[in-house]
């Protein structure tokens, strides 16, 4: 698989979604894709998600995520054959479906396929 199927999208979670948007509109974000518990902000360019969680992860409340523009059965043939292992397997979301895939320091990467 050559070029860059994925693009980067930062997660950060958080307790009430309408306050957090409010906040990062003040900062100059624009919603591109809103529900109560995954919304999409674009930023001078860049995409930042915010993802609702009734109790916050303890260690981090960033992640990283892609979104992919290639089907995801065909990112899983392509870990496989670079034996990449998934960590989860495809799984629909509110948003359409995603994989995760761990990075060699335990990272956990989820890889999404928004519906359209």
């Amino acid at each position: 698989m050559k070029g860059s199927v994925l693009s980067l999208v930062p997660i950060i979670y958080v307790k009430d979604m309408a306050e957090s948007v409010a906040f990062y509109e003040k900062l100059g974000a624009e919603v591109v894709n809103f529900s109560p518990v995954w919304t999409e902000l674009q930023i001078n360019g860049a995409t930042l998600a915010l993802h609702t969680e009734e109790k916050l992860p303890r260690k981090t409340r960033v992640s990283i995520a892609f979104a992919t523009a290639v089907p995801l059965e065909a990112l899983v043939t392509h870990f496989a054959d670079n034996r990449v292992p998934l960590f989860e397997d495809i799984t629909k979301q509110p948003f359409g479906r995603s994989i995760v895939i761990v990075d060699p320091d335990g990272l956990h990467i989820q890889i999404n396929e928004h519906s359209h």
